[in-house]
């Protein structure tokens, strides 16, 4: 039996039944399954959000941590349902880019924004056949109750991939936003407003420094340096927009003791041009 535990990202949110209802489902099968929330407020039907969500949160739980990630909005469809193997943990979803975050810390020759993302060596990929351990009937609507939840909770029991499975060679890439990075600019966007209205974005913490000499602009206003924290010093202006390097290894747009996505009228999928100044 695996004791590692079973984790649960969705965009199901938690005013519906839905969460719990999957939470019974696991308990049915595998009494004894730890169960934790990850987060259940990705936004309806944003992949990319979930993606990152998954693929910097990922190290910080405990190895052959089981998965469940459910942001599905091809459910029903023909898109297939998976479990990947990576070296530290099992994910279990649909495939449609998912978990292309998580591989693409694996892959040395594929980009994980591509349409197809060949498995990486260390880790495989099943597509899920076996109906048997399906509830019935299966919604065409819920799998993460029907199919997901049931399989996480049989790898917890010890079933192993190939027998709810059959292997591939690859999955989905998420065919979301590109950087463009040129020798003076890096273009962006913003991939989720956080609970405390910070604009995240898909601008690696990599790419720059602290004291980078940098313009940050975004529907017309701009920022002209990056900040250590949310409240650094003599530094912030009231009610003045800030960037700095997220704790999530992104870059950040702030509004201190403000909600930056309110106060720049900005939201998932809005531009985020970094020019490098010199």
């Amino acid at each position: 039996m695996n004791r590692a535990p079973i984790v649960l990202t969705t965009d199901f949110g938690l005013e519906d039944p839905y969460v719990g209802v999957m939470k019974g489902v696991i308990l049915g099968i595998n009494p004894k399954a730890r169960i934790i929330d990850h987060s259940h407020y990705v936004e309806p039907q944003n992949i990319a959000h979930g993606s990152m969500l998954l693929s910097t949160s990922y190290n910080y739980f405990p190895d052959h941590t089981i998965h469940i990630s459910v942001v599905d909005p091809g459910v029903g469809t023909e898109r297939s349902a998976l479990i990947i193997m990576t070296p530290r943990a099992y994910l279990v979803g649909p495939d449609n880019g998912l978990f292309s975050g998580i591989l693409g810390k694996y892959s040395d020759d594929s980009r994980s924004d591509t349409a197809n993302i060949h498995v990486p060596s260390g880790c495989k990929a099943f597509r899920i056949t076996n109906s048997e351990v399906f509830l019935t009937p299966t919604s065409d609507t819920f799998h993460g109750r029907d199919i997901f939840a049931p399989v996480g909770a049989h790898l917890s029991l010890g079933a192993t991939p190939s027998e709810l499975g059959d292997p591939v060679e690859s999955v989905l890439g998420y065919a979301g936003p590109d950087l463009v990075i040129t020798e003076d600019r890096i273009v962006g966007e913003v991939i989720y407003v956080d609970h405390f209205g910070n604009l995240i974005t898909n601008i690696s913490n990599t790419l720059l420094t602290e004291d980078a000499n940098v313009i940050v602009e975004m529907s017309g206003s701009c920022i002209r340096s990056i900040h250590r924290t949310f409240n650094d010093g003599n530094t912030t202006t009231p009610n003045e927009p800030i960037a700095l390097l997220g704790s999530n290894g992104y870059l950040e747009i702030a509004v201190p003791n403000g909600h930056a996505s309110r106060s720049l009228l900005l939201s998932s999928g809005d531009q985020v041009i970094l020019y490098k100044s010199h």
